[in-house]
């Protein structure tokens, strides 16, 4: 029977959202706000990083391996490790993106009012 159970899972894996390291999201946009939508199932609130730089929204995540002693692991699809995912939002006001954590969807609001102060003006001599 345990031999039957492991042949159940003996299958190559050709879907990428489970190869790959890539953090699954949706992207909206209105006249005013980008929403972004991120699966981060499984991920801590506090290994859940968020931050702005150069016009991109970063989201990085770490996530850990649990593992279970005096068990032998018959299947491992789950991925562990670090990951993050790039959006350009352009140069916007850090205070007016909010974000939230519920059910394993990490959800963005991102105001697309620009940050004037990060404008630069180039002086033609």
């Amino acid at each position: 029977m345990n031999r039957n159970f492991k042949d159940l899972f003996n299958f190559s894996i050709v879907d990428d959202a489970l190869s790959s390291k890539i953090l699954r999201s949706d992207v909206m946009e209105d006249e005013g706000y980008y929403y972004i939508d991120v699966d981060v199932a499984g991920v801590k609130k506090e290994d859940i990083k968020i931050s702005l730089k150069e016009g991109y929204l970063i989201v990085s995540i770490e996530k850990t391996n649990t593992i279970v002693e005096n068990k032998k692991a018959i299947v491992r699809e789950r991925i562990f490790g670090k990951f993050q995912r790039d959006y350009y939002v352009g140069e916007v006001i850090l205070d007016k993106i909010s974000a939230s954590y519920v059910n394993g969807v990490l959800s963005l609001v991102v105001s697309k009012e620009k940050d004037e102060k990060n404008e630069k003006f180039i002086t033609i001599s």
